[in-house]
């Protein structure tokens, strides 16, 4: 993972990108200007809000989980941030975490990868 600025061709509301080519998933980046200008008043702190974006970005690598949908049932879902109409407090707040679904996913891959 990278953590860099975005260039401006990147919207100021995009705060990490991993690009998926053909099946192969590319270096994830996390876009720390983005996040610096987008949260100055966030009551997380600005490494707080850097991990969590990257934890986002590094499941899409590692278990090649697709951006969700919102569920109302879940929602405090880490990979449904983007769709969620309440995204972005719950990202300024550090209150996003991994399903259990999602988590057991990435342990599985984690474990089958280090054998």
């Amino acid at each position: 993972m990278n953590i860099v600025n975005a260039g401006p061709k990147v919207s100021p509301n995009t705060y990490g990108m991993t690009t998926d080519f053909i099946g192969i998933y590319l270096t994830p980046k996390v876009y720390a200007n983005n996040i610096a200008n987008a949260f100055s008043d966030a009551l997380a702190d600005f490494t707080s809000i850097v991990g969590t974006v990257g934890a986002h970005e590094l499941t899409h690598r590692i278990t090649h989980i697709k951006d969700l949908p919102y569920n109302p049932n879940v929602p405090n879902d880490l990979m449904s941030v983007d769709d969620n109409p309440h995204g972005f407090t719950l990202l300024g707040n550090n209150e996003l975490r991994l399903t259990l679904d999602e988590g057991l996913l990435l342990q599985q891959d984690c474990v089958k990868k280090h054998r």
